[in-house]
Protein backbone atom coordinates (compact mmCIF):
# COMPACT_ATOMS: atom_id res chain seq x y z
CA UNK A 1 0.00 0.00 0.00
CA UNK A 2 2.41 2.80 -1.47
CA UNK A 3 -0.40 5.37 -1.05
CA UNK A 4 -0.08 5.33 2.54
CA UNK A 5 3.38 7.49 2.07
CA UNK A 6 1.11 9.96 0.66
CA UNK A 7 -1.02 10.36 3.81
CA UNK A 8 -0.54 13.96 5.12
CA UNK A 9 2.27 14.24 7.53
CA UNK A 10 -0.01 17.32 9.72
CA UNK A 11 0.42 16.77 13.66
CA UNK A 12 -2.57 14.67 13.84
CA UNK A 13 -1.23 12.30 11.80
CA UNK A 14 2.92 12.70 12.89
CA UNK A 15 1.55 11.33 16.66
CA UNK A 16 1.44 7.81 15.59
CA UNK A 17 3.81 7.26 12.32
CA UNK A 18 7.23 6.27 12.77
CA UNK A 19 10.16 7.54 11.07
CA UNK A 20 9.82 5.29 8.14
CA UNK A 21 6.06 6.25 7.35
CA UNK A 22 2.78 5.15 8.07
CA UNK A 23 1.99 2.22 11.08
CA UNK A 24 -0.71 0.07 11.27
CA UNK A 25 -2.09 1.70 13.78
CA UNK A 26 -2.84 4.35 11.43
CA UNK A 27 -4.42 2.08 9.26
CA UNK A 28 -6.78 1.45 12.23
CA UNK A 29 -7.65 4.63 14.06
CA UNK A 30 -7.69 6.67 11.25
CA UNK A 31 -9.93 4.53 9.26
CA UNK A 32 -8.01 5.04 6.18
CA UNK A 33 -8.71 1.21 4.70
CA UNK A 34 -12.56 2.04 6.25
CA UNK A 35 -12.63 5.22 4.07
CA UNK A 36 -10.84 3.37 1.29
CA UNK A 37 -13.10 0.58 0.92
CA UNK A 38 -16.32 3.21 0.91
CA UNK A 39 -15.07 5.15 -2.09
CA UNK A 40 -14.32 1.95 -4.04
CA UNK A 41 -16.48 -1.59 -2.75
CA UNK A 42 -13.55 -3.59 -5.49
CA UNK A 43 -10.83 -2.22 -3.77
CA UNK A 44 -9.74 -6.00 -2.80
CA UNK A 45 -6.35 -4.35 -1.38
CA UNK A 46 -8.56 -2.18 1.22
CA UNK A 47 -11.11 -5.19 1.99
CA UNK A 48 -7.95 -7.64 2.97
CA UNK A 49 -6.44 -4.61 4.61
CA UNK A 50 -9.42 -4.78 7.08
CA UNK A 51 -9.92 -8.38 7.60
CA UNK A 52 -6.09 -8.63 9.06
CA UNK A 53 -7.14 -5.82 11.28
CA UNK A 54 -9.88 -7.82 12.12
CA UNK A 55 -7.85 -10.58 13.32
CA UNK A 56 -5.40 -8.65 14.86
CA UNK A 57 -7.92 -6.32 17.11
CA UNK A 58 -9.72 -9.08 18.28
CA UNK A 59 -13.01 -8.69 15.78
CA UNK A 60 -15.49 -11.60 16.90
CA UNK A 61 -16.10 -12.36 12.93
CA UNK A 62 -12.36 -12.24 12.90
CA UNK A 63 -12.98 -10.31 9.47
CA UNK A 64 -15.87 -13.07 7.76
CA UNK A 65 -18.13 -10.22 7.27
CA UNK A 66 -16.00 -8.33 4.52
CA UNK A 67 -14.51 -11.86 2.81
CA UNK A 68 -17.75 -12.47 0.97
CA UNK A 69 -16.82 -10.03 -2.23
CA UNK A 70 -13.40 -11.86 -2.28
CA UNK A 71 -14.78 -15.23 -2.20
CA UNK A 72 -17.20 -14.66 -5.22
CA UNK A 73 -14.00 -13.62 -7.16
CA UNK A 74 -12.38 -16.35 -6.29
CA UNK A 75 -13.39 -19.30 -5.10
CA UNK A 76 -10.60 -20.51 -3.46
CA UNK A 77 -10.73 -17.93 -0.82
CA UNK A 78 -13.28 -19.97 1.20
CA UNK A 79 -9.24 -21.53 2.18
CA UNK A 80 -8.74 -18.49 3.96
CA UNK A 81 -12.34 -17.97 5.13
CA UNK A 82 -12.09 -21.17 6.78
CA UNK A 83 -8.66 -20.35 8.85
CA UNK A 84 -10.50 -17.38 10.13
CA UNK A 85 -13.26 -19.57 11.14
CA UNK A 86 -10.62 -21.93 13.03
CA UNK A 87 -8.61 -19.39 14.43
CA UNK A 88 -11.32 -17.59 16.11
CA UNK A 89 -12.65 -20.97 17.24
CA UNK A 90 -9.57 -21.99 18.47
CA UNK A 91 -8.41 -18.84 19.99
CA UNK A 92 -11.41 -17.40 21.33
CA UNK A 93 -13.87 -20.15 21.30
CA UNK A 94 -16.56 -18.12 19.12
CA UNK A 95 -17.92 -20.68 16.78
CA UNK A 96 -18.41 -18.73 13.56
CA UNK A 97 -20.42 -21.33 11.85
CA UNK A 98 -23.33 -18.83 10.83
CA UNK A 99 -21.16 -16.62 9.84
CA UNK A 100 -18.63 -19.13 7.49
CA UNK A 101 -21.87 -20.10 5.85
CA UNK A 102 -22.76 -16.55 5.45
CA UNK A 103 -19.26 -16.23 3.43
CA UNK A 104 -19.26 -19.11 1.70
CA UNK A 105 -22.15 -18.78 0.16
CA UNK A 106 -20.67 -15.73 -2.14
CA UNK A 107 -19.44 -18.64 -4.07
CA UNK A 108 -20.61 -19.47 -7.23
CA UNK A 109 -21.88 -22.58 -6.61
CA UNK A 110 -20.56 -24.62 -9.67
CA UNK A 111 -17.28 -22.80 -8.99
CA UNK A 112 -16.65 -24.53 -5.65
CA UNK A 113 -18.21 -27.83 -6.80
CA UNK A 114 -15.70 -27.93 -9.44
CA UNK A 115 -13.17 -26.87 -6.79
CA UNK A 116 -13.97 -29.32 -4.31
CA UNK A 117 -13.57 -32.32 -6.96
CA UNK A 118 -9.79 -31.33 -7.62
CA UNK A 119 -6.43 -32.10 -5.83
CA UNK A 120 -6.25 -29.73 -2.90
CA UNK A 121 -9.95 -29.17 -3.00
CA UNK A 122 -10.07 -29.86 0.72
CA UNK A 123 -11.46 -25.94 1.36
CA UNK A 124 -14.28 -26.13 -1.22
CA UNK A 125 -15.27 -29.36 0.48
CA UNK A 126 -15.47 -27.47 3.95
CA UNK A 127 -17.46 -24.68 2.55
CA UNK A 128 -19.73 -26.89 0.66
CA UNK A 129 -20.52 -28.25 3.97
CA UNK A 130 -20.82 -25.62 5.90
CA UNK A 131 -23.58 -24.77 3.40
CA UNK A 132 -25.08 -27.73 3.46
CA UNK A 133 -24.99 -29.17 -0.28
Amino acid sequence: MTDLQTLPRDRTMRHCRSSEGTTVLDLYRYRYVNERLARNPQDSTARWALIALSLVHGANDGGLSLIGPEIAADPATVADAITIADWVLQEISLDLARELREACSHADRQALEALARTDGGEAARAALKALGR
